[in-house]
């Protein structure tokens, strides 16, 4: 485990990478393949990150050479890169806000394609 970030840099990290598996699977639903492979792209360098003992990069740096290049071609993720650095320390669980507006946005970006309903449920 990389020692040097602290508990509230793994756990922003953790969150980044949960939110973007829910952004990956939506766009795969909206078939929108080009949008989950940039994510994906962005997302398979962070178990490195949080692994390794002496990583290549920071957790600074892992935002800027790969969440900003995706909110760059993408702005509607904005939010994901947003999760870096955690603010207030309160980065458990899923924004389920977050997840509706993304499942929201792209309904609206693919003129209604079909999103699984789980994307719109509410915290029980």
């Amino acid at each position: 485990m990389n020692c040097k970030l602290s508990d509230e840099e793994i756990d922003a990290l953790l969150q980044v990478l949960s939110r973007g598996f829910v952004l990956i699977r939506a766009a795969c639903q909206v078939e929108d393949g080009k949008r989950a492979e940039a994510i994906a792209d962005a997302l398979h360098n962070l178990p490195h990150l949080l692994r390794d003992r002496d990583p290549a990069w920071s957790a600074e740096e892992f935002k800027k050479l790969f969440l900003d290049p995706v909110v760059r071609s993408y702005p509607d993720l904005q939010e994901l890169s947003g999760l870096w650095p955690p603010k207030d320390g309160r980065t458990r669980g899923v924004n389920v806000e977050f997840v509706k507006k993304s499942a929201s946005d792209l309904r609206r970006q693919t003129s209604g394609s079909a999103i699984p309903r789980l994307f719109l449920k509410s915290e029980a």
